[in-house]
């Protein structure tokens, strides 16, 4: 307001000055520029608001109020829109689910959808990505194009469909990775035609890795429960990490905690090379 005024002034004691036969032009013109200085002086105060509340932007992040500049990876071109590539990994999987619902498939999506010890073995190296992409049971599938949906539609606009693409492949190949390793260090002193544990299929591991980054991005996000129960993105957090943590080290039932976790680590590094390292 001070800036507003006082630009006002000095705009009043310059037409002043002016001759009396222009007074007419000169009330005009004087006018023009107070309405001028008035927008200017606006916009600098929000400009300034804005930088004010720019300074520490990670405890108060908002998906409103991120800034989707600084990470944006490229979202046209090559890759297209994000949104198609979000559609396209839901897509692909849709797809691979659907070759397994034909049983004189099953030999060949075990041999090259799956990830296991037994394929690396014999040279199919390309399971630990493809595996990534294979659900054989419908809500094994639901349940991660869900959470894909749901939190990689936010992710695929922030950070660009190149972006996405590669965070899918890379939680997907760690969390196989992880998987393997594990399977390899308890089979070790079995006898060879009881080493083999049942194969390892379905994109938890890159899901994990996208839900996790989205937490971390927006921490204060409410994410609802079974669509019911509203919960802070960051508590939603802290309970996938306990809950895959205790089934990792009971390693009971038929569930990969340590795909999980693979992903889970996937989605902290990434967070924190965007947090320190400009890109």
């Amino acid at each position: 307001m001070n800036m507003r005024n006082s630009i006002r002034r000095l705009c009043g004691l310059c037409f002043e000055s002016l001759p009396s036969t222009s007074a007419t032009a000169a009330k005009s013109s004087k006018l023009c520029l107070q309405n001028f200085a008035s927008d200017a002086s606006n916009s600098l105060s929000r400009a300034a608001s804005l930088a004010y509340q720019g300074r520490n932007w990670w405890p108060s992040l908002s998906r409103q109020s991120f800034n989707t500049t600084r990470w944006n990876g490229g979202g046209g071109g090559y890759w297209g829109s994000p949104e198609h590539v979000l559609y396209g990994l839901i897509g692909t999987n849709a797809a691979v689910f659907a070759i397994w619902q034909m049983e004189s498939n099953w030999r060949f999506m075990l041999d090259h959808f799956t990830s296991g010890l037994r394929n690396l073995e014999e040279g199919r190296i390309h399971t630990l990505v493809t595996s990534a992409f294979s659900h054989k049971d419908f809500t094994h599938l639901a349940v991660n194009m869900m959470a894909l949906f749901f939190f990689g539609r936010t992710l695929s606009r922030v950070l660009g469909g190149q972006k996405m693409m590669k965070l899918y492949l890379t939680g997907g190949l760690v969390g196989s990775v992880a998987d393997t390793a594990i399977k390899y260090k308890e089979s070790a002193g079995r006898h060879p035609w009881a080493r083999y544990d049942p194969p390892t299929l379905g994109a938890s591991g890159a899901v994990k890795t996208i839900t996790t980054l989205f937490i971390l991005m927006f921490p204060k996000d409410i994410i609802y429960l079974n669509f019911l129960i509203p919960v802070p993105a960051f508590l939603v957090g802290l309970g996938f990490l306990l809950h895959d943590f205790a089934g990792f080290m009971n390693s009971q039932g038929n569930i990969s905690h340590a795909a999980h976790l693979g992903g889970i680590a996937v989605g902290l590094a990434y967070f924190l090379r965007m947090r320190f390292v400009r890109f």
